[in-house]
């Protein structure tokens, strides 16, 4: 109130109209005071001075068409579609991923063909899109159909385009807040961890459809070594040195690089040792290792090879970029990485070799090869030292041929049954050749026949016996494998020693037969002896 001219009466201050008020939005004047109140779309504060906006969506007080979500808006909320790939949420609140292999494909598409118009757009869409992909691929069920098939690697597909747009942003001068990268670099290795779980690889590996996977396993090996130097490009010169990420089976260090010194990753089963004393690399480095894990039992090899070991990739590549630099040091002669795999599962580590996979200059995958690589062996692991390293460059072991148990059942009972009765032939001739000899027919071929059958007898024996039950005892294995190899060298010696008798017999037809046996005898037990 304030005092009226009559100086004895009061009259109501208007505040709403001299502008004392402190409301937000609307003012309403009252008998001595004055009340706020706000918009449509607004709630007062509790000062009751303020308005806040009424979220309309969380308070399912909206009306949408049922393929429309809501958006809240300043004082109010919009009825929008959701973009290609994406449908509406129950409570209409959101769009959440489809999960078709349509629409995946479609969004890869988007991706795939991002311009600097809207690479932003997507980048912003990317981080929503990766935090669903995880719990999609888990859900997949591998039952020898096409379409499990089919939605692996359309998964596998937009993975890798959001990968790439990711590591092309600074192309298109697009980013992310620090908050939100770190947030999409996360989920994009979790997704790592679900596309090569060992899980999903031996589904893959004993699946019938294993072939048509091939090329998107393989693909998906190649954009985790791209997140890696996506990965690599977040390391800031004198600040943080080292990033290690990790998912299930899948591991990704990035280690910033001083000139000279040696930079090493530990893992589970392997460790890696990086010499850079021969290297003049004139510029900061980062070097990224990336532990795959056992997937190369679905990259595509031939039938005779087996991955005795986890697959691991190293990279090396300029600090603050994410174009990988090759390394290739083969004209100086050095092998500055090292990579140990420990081995548990082979009792003959010389039947491995180390090799990385090759691709030809259309990237398409040639295969297993030890080109550029040199084999070291310890007790229970494998040291490979390479002299290059490219965009994909991955250090295994590959052992023999391995069958299942079943398999590798019925093979041995067939090579028993097949010894057995060789056995028993041979001793039937052997027998009848003695008993021909005791009745009179004591010629020099006979005594060669006999011999013969009862080398080759003493060999089966040996190896039929003795073999499978030596193979975990290492003295008394040399003993039987020297002996085999002295018994089958003199089944050699007494074919030459028929070979003899045959030639005096058929060419020399008139010439008299050594009676001397002696001379046989030294022959076909004596010539082997140097062999060994």
């Amino acid at each position: 109130y304030k005092l009226g001219d009559d100086e004895h009466s009061c009259h109501d201050v208007d505040e709403c109209q001299s502008n004392t008020d402190e409301c937000q939005h609307n003012c309403s004047n009252t008998d001595g005071s004055y009340e706020c109140y706000c918009r449509d779309g607004y709630r007062l504060g509790t000062d009751n001075h303020s308005c806040t906006d009424i979220n309309e969506c969380e308070s399912e007080d909206f009306s949408c068409s049922i393929n429309k979500f809501c958006s809240n808006t300043p004082g109010g909320y919009e009825c929008l579609s959701c973009r290609n790939g994406f449908g509406v949420s129950h409570d209409q609140l959101r769009c959440i991923l489809n999960l078709s292999t349509s629409n995946l494909e479609t969004l890869a598409k988007d991706f795939i063909g991002v311009s600097e118009k809207n690479a932003q757009q997507l980048l912003n869409l990317s981080v929503g899109i990766a935090s669903a992909l995880t719990d999609g691929i888990q859900a997949i069920s591998f039952e020898n159909d096409s379409a499990s098939v089919d939605l692996y690697s359309s998964y596998a597909n937009l993975f890798g385009a959001i990968v790439n747009l990711r590591r092309r942003s600074g192309e298109f001068n697009s980013s992310l807040p620090p908050s939100e990268d770190d947030g999409l670099i996360n989920s994009l290795v979790n997704i790592t961890g679900s596309l090569l779980s060992s899980n999903v690889i031996s589904q893959l590996t004993d699946n019938t459809t294993k072939n048509a996977l091939a090329d998107s396993v393989t693909k998906a090996v190649s954009d985790v070594e791209s997140l890696a130097t996506v990965i690599a490009s977040t390391l800031e010169e004198g600040n943080q040195t080292a990033k290690s990420l990790s998912s299930g089976n899948i591991k990704i260090q990035v280690k910033a690089i001083d000139e000279g010194k040696n930079v090493t990753f530990e893992d589970e089963s392997t460790s890696i040792q990086f010499s850079l004393k021969s290297l003049d690399l004139g510029q900061p480095m980062v070097i990224t290792s990336v532990s795959l894990g056992k997937v190369g039992d679905a990259l595509p090899k031939k039938t005779s090879e087996v991955v005795k070991s986890g697959v691991v990739s190293v990279q090396l590549l300029p600090l603050n970029s994410v174009d990988v630099t090759p390394l290739n040091t083969s004209s100086t002669g050095s092998h500055p990485v090292e990579i140990e795999f420990t081995i548990l599962d082979v009792t003959d580590l010389s039947l491995i070799e180390c090799v990385f996979y090759e691709y030809d200059h259309n990237e398409n995958p040639i295969g297993w090869s030890t080109t550029g690589l040199i084999k070291e062996v310890k007790n229970s692991s494998v040291v490979c030292k390479s002299n290059h390293l490219t965009s994909f460059a991955v250090l295994v072991n590959v052992g023999g041929v391995k069958h299942d148990d079943v398999t590798e059942a019925a093979l041995r009972y067939f090579t028993y049954i097949g010894i057995g009765l060789s056995i028993v032939c041979l001793f039937i001739t052997v027998v009848a050749l003695s008993c021909f000899r005791c009745k009179g027919q004591k010629t020099p071929l006979n005594f060669v026949h006999i011999n013969l059958s009862l080398t080759l007898l003493i060999a089966l024996v040996i190896f039929g016996g003795g073999s499978w039950y030596a193979r975990h005892i290492k003295i008394l294995c040399s003993v039987l494998a020297g002996l085999l190899h002295y018994f089958f060298l003199a089944v050699f010696s007494w074919m030459l020693c028929e070979g003899v008798m045959l030639y005096l017999m058929v060419v020399k037809v008139f010439s008299q037969l050594p009676k001397k046996l002696w001379f046989f005898l030294l022959l076909g037990y004596g010539l082997p002896i140097p062999a060994i």
